[in-house]
């Protein structure tokens, strides 16, 4: 089979346009799917898209998502998928069903400071999102020296002054952040960017079957990897095009 090009924009229904990839193609499948939470997603620029479908067409959606990235997926290749509150526990149950609770092989959570504030009469303030983790099998790459270091809060005596991160993470997207791109829902490159370098090597093919903004195929670009991002929203397709003409390929600085 001859390599993926560099970059893959493809415009249409996930659920159609991953049957045209080949079989164990993918080396990692990062996504951000849509969540049925039935509202409006917004940026201050006007553009925007209804997060509303109807639990039986959000089911459907991710079980096809799944069973498709299952079948592209290398034997060392891993699916990571970000969901909020609403919709991670029932996504899990059929993931499960596709992927197998033993890969099932954790989660990260996700906490951003930024997001609605308002008065805790009857809830909690949720600032977090889940991502969930699955294998392909037991032989999923993993390379634990990519893993990002953190400070220590009180170093001892004997150990480094920093460690390895551990699965919360805190980062938050600015509206005033250079990466911005007016797009609703964007996510930061930070909880993009480790995941590609833990679990890929350079040049292999990351897939996003929900693009959006662009992210996941802005993160893999700069590391070198192949990317592939799929999306059925025409203003999405035009403004990944506009934000990934400008990445070199295995760039430094490319925010």
């Amino acid at each position: 089979m001859l390599p993926f090009p560099r970059l893959q924009i493809i415009h249409g229904p996930a659920e159609i346009e991953l049957q045209r990839l080949p079989f164990e193609s993918v080396d990692l499948c990062w996504t951000d799917p849509p969540w049925n939470t039935g509202s409006r997603q917004k940026h201050s620029s006007g553009s925007s898209y209804r997060d509303s479908l109807s639990f039986d067409d959000f089911r459907s959606l991710i079980v096809s998502m799944g069973r498709e990235v299952h079948r592209l997926l290398k034997p060392t290749g891993s699916l990571f998928a970000l969901f909020d509150f609403r919709a991670v526990h029932d996504a899990k149950t059929w993931i499960d069903g596709i992927f197998g609770r033993d890969n099932f092989r954790g989660e990260i959570i996700w906490h951003s400071e930024l997001g609605a504030s308002f008065r805790c009469n009857r809830a909690w303030n949720v600032r977090h999102h889940t991502i969930l983790w699955y294998s392909k099998s037991d032989a999923y790459y993993f390379d634990a020296s990519k893993i990002p270091r953190v400070k220590r809060k009180s170093p001892r005596k004997g150990y480094e002054g920093d460690k390895p991160a551990d699965s919360v993470w805190t980062y938050t997207l600015s509206n005033t952040a250079r990466e911005r791109v007016n797009y609703p829902s964007q996510k930061p490159l930070a909880i993009i960017r480790p995941i590609i370098e833990v679990h890929t090597k350079p040049d292999e093919v990351v897939l996003d079957p929900f693009g959006g903004s662009g992210s996941t195929a802005h993160a893999a670009l700069s590391l070198g990897r192949r990317a592939i991002s799929i999306d059925q929203n025409p203003e999405s397709i035009a403004v990944q095009h506009k934000r990934l003409e400008t990445i070199s390929w295995g760039g430094i600085n490319c925010e």
